[in-house]
């Protein structure tokens, strides 16, 4: 019998939200990127979202995003695993504010 093939989590993935940049709406732009930490979610113990190099993300945007991760990984789970490294000021207030709306979302743990 072949023992089976541990394979050791990274502790941090860092990935890029301009790789997924380009969608033709924000909501759609904001979906591909959670899909894309939801699987990097599986491969490290923590993922890091620089947000470098995007421009004019609204409210909806990280409100879609957040909604997403809440739903497919849990309220726990985002506030814990997934960190988000705003580029600037104007990024991180609208990320703040729609961090928030995280805290009050009682569905999953």
């Amino acid at each position: 019998m072949i023992p089976p093939m541990i394979v050791a989590m990274q502790e941090v993935r860092t990935i890029h939200a301009s790789q997924v940049a380009g969608a033709p709406t924000p909501v759609e732009s904001a979906t591909r990127l959670a899909a894309l930490i939801e699987k990097s979610l599986t491969e490290a113990n923590r993922v890091e979202v620089r947000l470098h190099g995007l421009r004019g993300l609204s409210s909806s945007y990280f409100n879609a995003l957040l909604e997403h991760l809440v739903n497919a990984i849990g309220r726990n789970d985002t506030r814990d695993r997934v960190r988000f490294l705003c580029e600037t000021e104007a990024q991180r207030q609208t990320w703040e504010r729609s961090a928030r709306w995280l805290d009050t979302q009682n569905q999953k743990p």
